[in-house]
Protein backbone atom coordinates (compact mmCIF):
# COMPACT_ATOMS: atom_id res chain seq x y z
CA UNK A 1 0.00 0.00 0.00
CA UNK A 2 1.25 3.26 -0.84
CA UNK A 3 1.85 6.09 1.54
CA UNK A 4 -0.45 8.53 -0.14
CA UNK A 5 -3.38 5.54 0.60
CA UNK A 6 -2.04 4.80 4.01
CA UNK A 7 -2.52 8.84 5.34
CA UNK A 8 -5.34 9.17 3.28
CA UNK A 9 -7.00 6.12 5.23
CA UNK A 10 -5.67 7.44 8.85
CA UNK A 11 -6.64 10.46 7.77
CA UNK A 12 -3.18 12.41 8.44
CA UNK A 13 -1.67 15.14 6.25
CA UNK A 14 2.08 14.06 6.70
CA UNK A 15 4.32 11.41 6.90
CA UNK A 16 5.85 12.50 9.94
CA UNK A 17 2.20 12.17 11.33
CA UNK A 18 2.03 8.53 10.65
CA UNK A 19 5.37 7.90 11.90
CA UNK A 20 4.28 9.01 15.20
CA UNK A 21 1.15 7.41 15.27
CA UNK A 22 2.74 4.39 14.93
CA UNK A 23 4.64 4.90 17.49
CA UNK A 24 1.97 5.56 19.41
CA UNK A 25 0.31 2.36 18.97
CA UNK A 26 3.72 0.55 19.46
CA UNK A 27 3.86 2.24 22.80
CA UNK A 28 -0.01 1.60 23.45
CA UNK A 29 0.30 -2.44 22.16
CA UNK A 30 3.34 -2.53 24.92
CA UNK A 31 1.15 -0.88 27.75
CA UNK A 32 -1.29 -3.09 27.21
CA UNK A 33 0.56 -6.88 27.14
CA UNK A 34 2.15 -5.02 31.04
CA UNK A 35 -1.66 -4.68 32.14
CA UNK A 36 -2.23 -8.26 31.24
CA UNK A 37 1.17 -9.54 32.82
CA UNK A 38 -0.41 -7.22 36.11
CA UNK A 39 -3.46 -8.97 35.89
CA UNK A 40 -2.29 -12.25 35.91
CA UNK A 41 0.03 -11.52 39.07
CA UNK A 42 -2.48 -9.57 40.76
CA UNK A 43 -4.97 -12.86 40.42
CA UNK A 44 -2.49 -14.91 42.36
CA UNK A 45 -2.02 -12.49 44.96
CA UNK A 46 -5.78 -11.37 44.78
CA UNK A 47 -6.36 -14.14 47.81
CA UNK A 48 -4.11 -12.41 49.69
CA UNK A 49 -4.59 -8.85 49.27
CA UNK A 50 -8.14 -9.29 50.15
CA UNK A 51 -7.24 -10.29 53.44
CA UNK A 52 -6.47 -6.60 54.11
CA UNK A 53 -9.71 -4.26 54.49
CA UNK A 54 -7.93 -1.51 52.84
CA UNK A 55 -4.73 0.07 51.91
CA UNK A 56 -3.76 1.48 55.15
CA UNK A 57 -4.05 -2.40 56.66
CA UNK A 58 -2.00 -3.43 53.80
CA UNK A 59 0.50 -0.43 54.50
CA UNK A 60 0.35 -1.33 58.00
CA UNK A 61 1.29 -5.23 57.51
CA UNK A 62 4.04 -4.18 54.91
CA UNK A 63 5.83 -1.56 58.05
CA UNK A 64 5.70 -4.88 60.28
CA UNK A 65 7.17 -7.14 57.89
CA UNK A 66 9.70 -4.28 57.20
CA UNK A 67 10.96 -4.69 60.96
CA UNK A 68 10.69 -7.97 61.12
CA UNK A 69 13.36 -8.49 58.28
CA UNK A 70 15.46 -5.29 59.95
CA UNK A 71 15.15 -7.34 63.08
CA UNK A 72 16.40 -10.77 61.55
CA UNK A 73 18.89 -8.80 59.76
CA UNK A 74 20.18 -7.06 62.71
CA UNK A 75 20.38 -10.67 64.75
CA UNK A 76 22.05 -12.76 61.65
CA UNK A 77 25.19 -10.06 61.74
CA UNK A 78 25.33 -10.02 65.56
CA UNK A 79 25.48 -13.99 65.35
CA UNK A 80 27.99 -13.64 62.78
CA UNK A 81 30.45 -11.57 64.97
CA UNK A 82 30.14 -13.89 67.94
CA UNK A 83 31.15 -16.79 65.22
CA UNK A 84 34.43 -14.56 64.28
CA UNK A 85 34.98 -14.04 68.03
CA UNK A 86 34.96 -17.42 68.59
CA UNK A 87 37.11 -18.27 65.62
CA UNK A 88 39.46 -15.99 67.07
CA UNK A 89 39.79 -17.49 71.01
CA UNK A 90 39.60 -20.73 69.61
CA UNK A 91 42.77 -19.95 67.20
CA UNK A 92 44.30 -18.89 70.59
CA UNK A 93 43.30 -21.47 72.16
CA UNK A 94 45.00 -23.72 69.81
CA UNK A 95 48.66 -21.49 69.40
CA UNK A 96 48.34 -21.08 74.14
CA UNK A 97 50.13 -23.39 76.03
CA UNK A 98 46.87 -24.13 78.19
CA UNK A 99 45.82 -26.06 74.94
CA UNK A 100 49.23 -27.57 74.48
CA UNK A 101 48.78 -29.09 78.11
CA UNK A 102 45.82 -30.15 77.62
CA UNK A 103 46.75 -32.07 74.57
CA UNK A 104 50.16 -33.56 76.54
CA UNK A 105 47.27 -34.89 78.93
CA UNK A 106 44.98 -36.40 76.37
CA UNK A 107 48.08 -37.99 75.23
CA UNK A 108 49.44 -39.30 78.90
CA UNK A 109 45.68 -40.73 79.63
CA UNK A 110 45.90 -42.70 76.50
CA UNK A 111 49.54 -43.66 77.33
CA UNK A 112 48.17 -45.21 80.48
CA UNK A 113 45.16 -46.75 78.71
CA UNK A 114 47.73 -48.57 76.73
CA UNK A 115 49.38 -49.65 79.61
CA UNK A 116 46.81 -51.10 81.44
CA UNK A 117 45.69 -52.71 78.27
CA UNK A 118 49.07 -54.32 78.16
CA UNK A 119 48.91 -55.32 82.55
CA UNK A 120 45.62 -56.93 81.30
CA UNK A 121 47.12 -59.02 78.17
CA UNK A 122 49.86 -59.89 80.77
CA UNK A 123 47.75 -61.51 82.92
CA UNK A 124 45.60 -62.84 80.78
CA UNK A 125 49.13 -64.58 79.12
CA UNK A 126 49.79 -65.89 82.65
CA UNK A 127 46.26 -67.14 82.85
CA UNK A 128 46.89 -68.85 79.38
CA UNK A 129 50.35 -70.58 79.95
CA UNK A 130 48.83 -72.32 83.31
CA UNK A 131 46.31 -73.50 81.33
CA UNK A 132 48.81 -74.59 78.45
CA UNK A 133 51.19 -76.14 80.91
CA UNK A 134 48.52 -78.16 82.37
CA UNK A 135 47.04 -79.37 79.16
CA UNK A 136 51.03 -80.18 77.92
CA UNK A 137 51.67 -82.20 81.40
CA UNK A 138 51.87 -85.93 80.83
CA UNK A 139 48.82 -87.92 82.40
CA UNK A 140 51.49 -90.37 84.17
CA UNK A 141 52.64 -87.26 86.24
CA UNK A 142 49.83 -84.68 85.66
CA UNK A 143 47.84 -86.28 89.05
CA UNK A 144 50.91 -85.54 90.95
CA UNK A 145 51.73 -82.86 90.05
CA UNK A 146 48.23 -81.64 90.47
CA UNK A 147 48.36 -83.24 94.52
CA UNK A 148 51.99 -81.33 94.95
CA UNK A 149 50.07 -77.75 93.30
CA UNK A 150 46.93 -78.46 95.32
CA UNK A 151 49.58 -78.87 98.53
CA UNK A 152 51.64 -75.55 97.63
CA UNK A 153 48.86 -73.69 96.43
CA UNK A 154 46.98 -74.47 100.26
CA UNK A 155 50.38 -73.49 101.85
CA UNK A 156 50.62 -70.23 99.70
CA UNK A 157 47.42 -69.05 101.12
CA UNK A 158 46.97 -70.25 104.28
CA UNK A 159 44.46 -72.81 103.61
CA UNK A 160 41.89 -70.74 102.54
CA UNK A 161 41.76 -72.72 99.47
CA UNK A 162 42.26 -76.44 99.28
CA UNK A 163 42.03 -78.00 95.90
CA UNK A 164 43.29 -77.82 92.38
CA UNK A 165 40.96 -79.54 89.59
CA UNK A 166 41.02 -79.58 85.92
CA UNK A 167 38.40 -81.11 83.99
CA UNK A 168 37.27 -79.97 80.27
CA UNK A 169 40.60 -78.08 79.92
CA UNK A 170 39.94 -75.58 82.65
CA UNK A 171 41.51 -75.15 85.86
CA UNK A 172 39.51 -74.42 88.83
CA UNK A 173 40.16 -73.82 92.68
CA UNK A 174 38.11 -74.98 95.55
CA UNK A 175 38.19 -72.19 98.19
CA UNK A 176 37.81 -73.96 101.97
CA UNK A 177 34.02 -72.75 102.31
CA UNK A 178 33.14 -75.07 99.14
CA UNK A 179 32.83 -72.08 96.49
CA UNK A 180 34.34 -72.98 93.40
CA UNK A 181 36.57 -70.03 91.55
CA UNK A 182 38.01 -70.37 87.84
CA UNK A 183 41.18 -68.41 87.13
CA UNK A 184 40.10 -65.54 85.88
CA UNK A 185 37.48 -65.01 88.55
CA UNK A 186 40.47 -65.23 91.30
CA UNK A 187 42.22 -61.95 92.18
CA UNK A 188 45.62 -60.40 91.12
CA UNK A 189 47.30 -61.88 94.24
CA UNK A 190 45.81 -65.09 94.41
CA UNK A 191 46.44 -65.78 90.25
CA UNK A 192 49.97 -65.33 91.32
CA UNK A 193 50.09 -67.52 94.16
CA UNK A 194 48.66 -70.48 91.71
CA UNK A 195 51.05 -69.77 89.67
CA UNK A 196 53.94 -69.71 91.56
CA UNK A 197 52.41 -73.25 93.19
CA UNK A 198 52.20 -74.85 89.70
CA UNK A 199 55.52 -73.95 89.12
CA UNK A 200 57.51 -75.45 92.05
CA UNK A 201 55.05 -78.71 91.77
CA UNK A 202 56.18 -78.77 88.32
CA UNK A 203 59.97 -77.87 88.88
CA UNK A 204 59.79 -80.40 91.64
CA UNK A 205 57.84 -83.26 89.75
CA UNK A 206 60.48 -83.35 86.61
CA UNK A 207 63.57 -83.33 89.11
CA UNK A 208 63.96 -87.11 88.16
CA UNK A 209 64.46 -85.92 84.52
CA UNK A 210 66.19 -82.31 85.09
CA UNK A 211 67.00 -81.35 88.08
CA UNK A 212 66.31 -77.57 87.82
CA UNK A 213 67.39 -75.00 90.70
CA UNK A 214 64.52 -72.11 91.51
CA UNK A 215 65.62 -68.73 90.47
CA UNK A 216 63.26 -65.67 91.70
CA UNK A 217 64.29 -62.34 91.16
CA UNK A 218 61.94 -60.15 93.47
CA UNK A 219 58.90 -62.31 92.38
CA UNK A 220 56.37 -61.29 95.28
CA UNK A 221 56.83 -57.64 95.57
CA UNK A 222 52.71 -57.45 95.07
CA UNK A 223 52.06 -59.72 97.82
CA UNK A 224 51.39 -58.45 101.48
CA UNK A 225 53.09 -59.34 104.38
CA UNK A 226 51.07 -62.69 105.01
CA UNK A 227 51.52 -63.90 101.33
CA UNK A 228 55.18 -63.24 101.37
CA UNK A 229 55.39 -64.97 104.74
CA UNK A 230 54.00 -67.57 103.01
CA UNK A 231 55.78 -68.11 100.12
CA UNK A 232 59.28 -67.60 101.73
CA UNK A 233 58.16 -70.46 103.98
CA UNK A 234 57.20 -72.46 101.07
CA UNK A 235 60.89 -71.67 99.44
CA UNK A 236 62.61 -72.62 102.79
CA UNK A 237 60.69 -76.13 102.15
CA UNK A 238 61.82 -77.08 99.14
CA UNK A 239 65.43 -75.83 99.40
CA UNK A 240 65.49 -78.87 101.04
CA UNK A 241 64.98 -80.66 97.55
CA UNK A 242 66.17 -78.05 95.59
CA UNK A 243 68.36 -75.28 95.22
CA UNK A 244 66.63 -71.82 95.69
CA UNK A 245 68.09 -68.76 94.41
CA UNK A 246 66.11 -65.66 95.37
CA UNK A 247 67.39 -62.54 94.66
CA UNK A 248 65.54 -59.46 96.57
CA UNK A 249 65.80 -55.87 97.85
CA UNK A 250 63.54 -56.69 100.46
CA UNK A 251 65.58 -56.54 103.54
CA UNK A 252 63.19 -58.33 106.07
CA UNK A 253 64.28 -61.85 104.03
CA UNK A 254 67.49 -61.56 106.33
CA UNK A 255 65.29 -62.42 109.16
CA UNK A 256 63.02 -65.05 107.28
CA UNK A 257 65.75 -67.18 105.64
CA UNK A 258 68.79 -66.57 108.20
CA UNK A 259 71.91 -64.96 107.82
CA UNK A 260 73.56 -68.30 106.91
CA UNK A 261 71.79 -68.43 103.87
CA UNK A 262 71.78 -64.27 103.00
CA UNK A 263 74.03 -62.08 101.35
CA UNK A 264 74.04 -58.71 100.77
CA UNK A 265 75.53 -57.77 97.56
CA UNK A 266 75.99 -54.64 98.20
CA UNK A 267 78.47 -55.41 100.86
CA UNK A 268 80.20 -57.91 98.57
CA UNK A 269 80.60 -54.76 95.82
CA UNK A 270 78.23 -56.96 93.56
CA UNK A 271 75.14 -54.96 93.51
CA UNK A 272 73.81 -52.67 90.92
CA UNK A 273 72.20 -49.74 90.84
CA UNK A 274 70.61 -50.26 87.72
Amino acid sequence: MQQADLLEKAQLKTAAELAQCAAAEQQRQVQQQRQTDLEHELTSYLPQLQAFEDQAALETAIAQLTQQTATLTAAIQTQQQTIAELQVVQQKLVDSDAYQRQKQAQLNAEADIIGLAQDWLAKQLAIDWIQATLTAASQERFPRLLAKATQYFAILTQNRYIEITFEAATLTVLRQDQVLFEVGELSQGTAEQLYIALRFAFAEEIADVVSLPLLVDDGFVNFDDQRQAAVWQLLQNLSGAHQVIYLTANPRTEAAFGTEHWLNLEKVGLANDD
